[in-house]
């Protein structure tokens, strides 16, 4: 059975994520996908996460995130048209959330 986690839960797990990195997170910057590793690897972008495109400004909806391994995914829903992609892992810090 999934975990549905609150804003709090969210919260919590990005701050403890900060404190791994050993860097601070701005609030305009992208977020890592994912906190913790191997068995305690859990996702921070959920269903309902809203991201921008920095160079566009173009908004998304997240709508799944999915982990192959060392492929990491993001479906997106476009705000504008409502047309479905998928944004490579490696792409991400190309966006920001909202």
């Amino acid at each position: 059975m999934a975990k549905v986690f609150s804003s709090e839960d969210i919260l919590t797990l990005i701050s403890k994520e900060r404190e791994r990195v050993g860097k601070k997170i701005a609030e305009d910057s992208s977020i890592p996908m994912f906190a913790g590793s191997g068995d305690k690897k859990t996702g921070l972008i959920g269903s309902g996460f809203k991201i921008r495109h920095k160079d566009s400004g173009l908004t998304y909806t997240c709508h799944k995130l999915v982990d192959k391994g060392n492929k990491v995914v993001l479906i997106v829903k476009d705000d504008g048209i409502g047309d479905y992609h998928a944004i490579p892992g490696k792409d991400l810090d190309s966006y920001e959330r909202m």
